[in-house]
């Protein structure tokens, strides 16, 4: 009878141990799935936050360029400015000469 549980007890023995190597290997593939889940968590936060960054440059260079534009329309009218005040300069010179040659031309007839 001793011969005849030995196989039994082999064959329950090899059962044991492929159900503890099917465990290892279950559990095993369990914690890749879930490392492979939290990496792809991981990844999509990571990319919410390059597609929000993306929007803020975005959004930064469209107010870099009213910025420039701004800056650009002020010189302009700096520009403006600085051409109306060289025209009245000039006329003022103008004026400025004119009553020089009327005081010249006074002062000759005075004489």
């Amino acid at each position: 009878k001793n011969k005849e549980e030995n196989p039994s007890n082999e064959s329950d023995q090899k059962e044991n141990a492929f159900v503890v190597k099917s465990d290892r290997v279950f559990n095993s593939l369990h914690e890749k799935e879930m490392k492979l889940s939290q990496i792809a968590k991981s990844k999509a936060q990571k990319q919410r936050k390059f597609e929000k960054m993306d929007r803020r440059n975005a959004l930064a260079e469209v107010m870099m360029g009213k910025v420039c534009r701004e800056m650009i329309e002020s010189a302009l009218d700096l520009s403006e400015v600085y051409m109306e005040a060289l025209i009245l300069a000039n006329n003022l010179t103008l004026v400025n000469l004119s009553d020089s040659k009327r005081r010249i031309a006074s002062k000759a007839l005075e004489m």
